[in-house]
């Protein structure tokens, strides 16, 4: 980390400190949502600061690969079998790798980085429709990125905009 980013990752574990002080309705999702945005902000800076002289395992260099295509192609699809062929690989072999190095399968990974996309959209593109999010997302239709947003928040994106 260079000192701006190692700066950047304390104030948010100070705001995490904060939070978990505080009594309020909303803690636990405001927690998540930090944690979130603390996970995503770790994952930029490897990817920014990734030197590619190192030699990391195979499995490692696969899942640096993932990740790196994780967040240049999140809007272009949500499927697993699309980023094995990305790393070269099929998709049943790819995601045993992506599990057996991280311990979260690749869908897992698919899901949370897009869940974490849409908030992060949501809450500072107060402007932006639902439509216009599901969008930049990817998403066919609209009503498919509502039901996948509460499938795995427990709430609409309207009702997230409005907490």
């Amino acid at each position: 980390l260079n000192e701006a980013q190692y700066n950047s990752l304390l104030d948010a574990i100070g705001l995490l400190r904060t939070l978990t002080q505080i009594q309020s309705p909303h803690r636990t999702e405001m927690l998540t949502n930090l944690l979130a945005i603390m996970i995503n902000m770790i994952g930029e800076y490897h990817v920014s600061n990734h030197p590619k002289d190192i030699k990391f395992s195979s499995s490692g260099q696969l899942f640096n690969r993932f990740y790196d295509a994780l967040i240049q192609h999140h809007n272009e699809s949500h499927e697993v079998a699309f980023y094995a062929r990305i790393c070269c690989l099929s998709a049943k072999h790819f995601s045993d790798v992506i599990k057996h190095e991280t311990g979260i399968t690749a869908s897992e990974w698919i899901t949370a980085y897009v869940i974490m996309r849409a908030k992060t959209l949501i809450d500072k593109y107060h402007e932006y429709t639902t439509q216009q999010i599901s969008e930049l997302l990817g998403f066919s239709e609209q009503s498919a990125f509502t039901r996948f947003f509460k499938r795995e928040t427990g709430m609409t994106p309207s009702r997230f905009r409005d907490r």
